[in-house]
Formats: structure tokens, sequence, C-alpha cells
């Protein structure tokens, strides 16, 4: 009895195996069939059209090809030219204290002197960097200050 069940099982196989060749060769021709109509219609489309010598399309398939092939993906260019960089320089306030009040008095000081001023929090330090040139208006920054019990000193940044 297994012998027979195996039988009819092979042969099961057999025919769905064969019958999905059929199918397979038969939808490839179709699709073969409608790609061949494709390119007919293009190449009638194209033989249709007058300026064919002047797209862009023939002009690239005219082109020569080049007597060298570069051995790398990327190519680095450098210029002789001088950098036109302006390096500025601003000036760094460092505190002795940085506790929310001092930078509280930081920050309405410079703000009543009116110097352009940046105010960089670095985790838990905080950076202060002036932008200004003016000597005698750092003194000041610095005497005011001095006057909270905040002791400061300037320090000259390249930015």
């Amino acid at each position: 009895m297994s012998r027979h069940t195996l039988l009819a099982i092979v042969s099961v196989l057999l025919i769905l195996v064969f019958s999905l060749g059929i199918y397979l060769y038969k939808y490839a021709n179709a699709n073969l069939a409608e790609i061949k109509q494709d390119t007919q219609s293009e190449q009638n489309l194209a033989k249709q059209e007058p300026n064919a010598q002047n797209t862009w399309l023939n002009k690239l398939a005219t082109t020569s090809k080049k007597e060298y092939v570069l051995p790398v993906n990327e190519i680095y260019i450098e210029y002789a030219r001088p950098l036109k960089t302006k390096t500025k320089t601003a000036y760094q306030l460092i505190v002795d204290k940085n506790d929310a009040y001092s930078l509280f008095c930081i920050t309405q000081t410079l703000r009543s002197i009116e110097v352009d001023f940046t105010l960089v929090k670095d985790g838990v330090k905080s950076q202060i960097f002036l932008n200004t040139n003016d000597s005698a208006l750092l003194q000041s920054v610095i005497t005011k200050l001095g006057n909270f019990d905040i002791k400061t000193s300037v320090k000259e940044v390249k930015i």
C-alpha cells in the first residue's frame, strides 16, 4: 500500500511541476511580445523626430573615450589661493564662582554696561565671552563684579 501512495505522490508532483513550467513559459513569451511592441513604438518615435541629431543623448553617445582612467573614486583638489578668513578677537571672562546667584549678577551687570556677550553653559561650568576690544570697558566689568564679591579675570580668545 505504501508503494502505491508513494507512486501517486510522485506522479502528482511531476504533473504540478510540468504544468507550472508551461505556465511560466507562456507568461515569459507574453511579456516578450509586450516588450517588442514597446521598443518598436520607441523606434518609430525616434525616426519621426526631426532634431534627433541635436539631442543631449546623441551628443553623449558621440563623445570620445578618454585615454586615461583615474585609479581612485575620490579626488581632492587643493587651491593655492590664500584663505580670506578673518580671525576675531574676543575676551573670555573667567569667574571664580559658578553658582546661580553669581551668574545672575554677571548677566545683569553685563546688560547694564551694554556689552555684547555670550553665555555658554557647558555642563557644570559656564563660559562667558565678551565681544569688545575696549580695555576700559573690560576693566569696568571686572570692578563692578568685584562689588558683588565675584573675582574675575579676562583672557583673550581667538575665534
